[in-house]
């Protein structure tokens, strides 16, 4: 990537004009910060944020071969606190976390957590490119000041104060990925094949195989699923419509929801969603979500992805699945919640505007696609795929989808809920789509494999050894 040097507004000269309009309540000084970032044993690139106030807005921007990919950031940087998202795709956006460290006058050091759960790692090197005034005219300010002097209200400065106006709110309808320089946006380039959450009265929802319906009744021992609107979820924050799911209260409860006669086209798809829990929800041990497809004329291997929400007051607003190993066939593709090996406590677990869309023309990300274990391997099959008599050595999958550079794989054993190490698979290479490795396992009983991709927890497999 080639860097380039950029003029720094001397610092002793702007500071007495700040200082001067800042104190009339007329003007606010606007930094520009150019940062150099790593996502830890994944993309670099570079980070562009206008600071006003303690309010960052601004771009990261990754180079992928020939393409330049970015990604709209809006947040809050406070001191040595900072705070903010880096919008995925329409609907999905990424967390950020970090503290600032500052190096010089105009040069600081970040570094912090990002992603699902906030298990990745990154880190930046900054620097201050500019520092502008903007006008900041409060009602108040108006009528007691008199007019702030002309410079300070030029073209240019306005220009400035008015690309930090996005929202929020706004950004879940509006652009938010570029993949070339005419500025296409995503949701220019894919097309909403199902919308889960608007068709959810006409899929088949089950406790086990138990139909429940929709808009099923809280009070149901069996689960339920319904809508809630105006839902304020576990980060405080209103969500608008989101689809409830609660399986009933006793061990190994699931509730699903199969829609059924969907077509994958030639192009692949994705599912898009947020996951989370309604505020106040009692979710001790997590909510299991998982995607899945049930395609008749779909032989190949027959792949889990169970995604562990623990309702720690973030909600995973980042949730993608890929269902591509099914285009061109017709099917069911299902959304369900499990509760695991405790009781389920209270309702709350919510899928948040799931969608299912073709990524057709827009950027494509790498991503687990899900596993699969068994007993031996034939080839590209698992020998006893999820059998009933797993015991011994067993033999793991992981499959993946869009690799285009290394990213590294590690999984995290447990038995039970106790953990019993952690194994660095080889690194997934460019165009590489599976991992295999054998697995020892001595002891009868409840397995699974957290999965992380790319520094990041992308899902478990559970399974169980039911021999020895």
């Amino acid at each position: 990537m080639r860097s380039c040097r950029l003029a720094v507004l001397s610092r002793t000269a702007i500071v007495p004009v700040l200082v001067l309009l800042a104190a009339s309540g007329w003007a606010q000084a606007v930094e520009q910060w150019r940062c150099a970032f790593d996502l830890h044993q994944g993309d670099r690139g570079t980070l562009e944020l206008s600071r006003a106030g303690s309010r960052i807005e601004g771009l990261m921007i990754i180079p992928v071969g020939e393409r330049r990919v970015e990604h709209k950031v809006s947040g809050e940087w406070q001191g040595e606190g900072i705070a903010f998202s880096r919008v995925l795709s329409a609907t999905s956006f990424q967390p950020f976390r970090g503290t600032v460290s500052a190096t010089a006058a105009d040069r600081a050091t970040m570094a912090g957590q990002f992603a699902a759960g906030f298990a990745g790692a990154w880190s930046a090197e900054c620097q201050r490119t500019q520092v502008s005034v903007s006008p900041s005219v409060t009602p108040e300010a108006r009528r007691s000041q008199p007019a702030p002097p002309k410079a300070s209200r030029d073209a240019k400065t306005v220009a400035q104060v008015n690309t930090l106006d996005t929202t929020m709110a706004s950004r879940d309808a509006r652009t938010v990925v570029q993949v070339n320089t005419l500025g296409t946006t995503l949701t220019e380039m894919s097309g909403v094949i199902l919308d889960l959450q608007a068709k959810a009265p006409t899929a088949k929802w089950t406790d086990s195989w138990a139909v429940v319906g929709f808009a099923g009744d809280p009070a149901n021992p069996r689960g339920f699923a319904r809508y809630v609107d105006n839902a304020v979820l576990e980060d405080g924050q209103a969500h608008g419509r989101v689809l409830e799911a609660h399986p009933a209260s006793h061990k190994r409860a699931i509730l699903v929801g199969r829609y059924a006669g969907v077509t994958i086209p030639q192009t692949g798809a994705e599912l898009q969603a947020g996951i989370g829990f309604l505020k106040d929800a009692a979710a001790p041990d997590g909510i299991y979500f998982e995607v899945r497809g049930e395609f008749d004329a779909y032989h190949g291997l027959r792949l889990r992805r169970e995604y562990l929400e623990r309702g720690d007051g973030h909600v995973v607003a980042d949730f993608t699945q890929d269902l591509s190993r099914f285009r061109g066939l017709t099917g069911t593709v299902v959304l369900s919640v499990a509760v695991g090996d405790r009781d389920s406590v209270q309702p709350g677990a919510v899928w948040v505007t799931p969608r299912l869309v073709s990524p057709a023309g827009g950027p494509l990300f790498a991503s687990f696609v899900g596993g699969g274990v068994g007993s031996g391997r034939n080839g590209s099959q698992l020998q006893n795929a999820w059998g009933e008599f797993l015991y011994g050595d067993v033999t793991l999958v992981l499959v993946f989808a869009n690799v285009d550079r290394s990213y590294s794989v590690q999984i995290e054993s447990y038995f039970g809920d106790q953990p019993v190490g952690t194994t660095n698979l080889p690194a997934i290479q460019a165009g590489q789509t599976e991992l295999w490795t054998t697995l020892q396992r001595t002891a009868k009983g409840s397995w699974r494999e957290r999965v992380i991709f790319n520094g990041t927890y992308v899902g478990d497999l559970r399974y169980q050894i039911s021999k020895l």
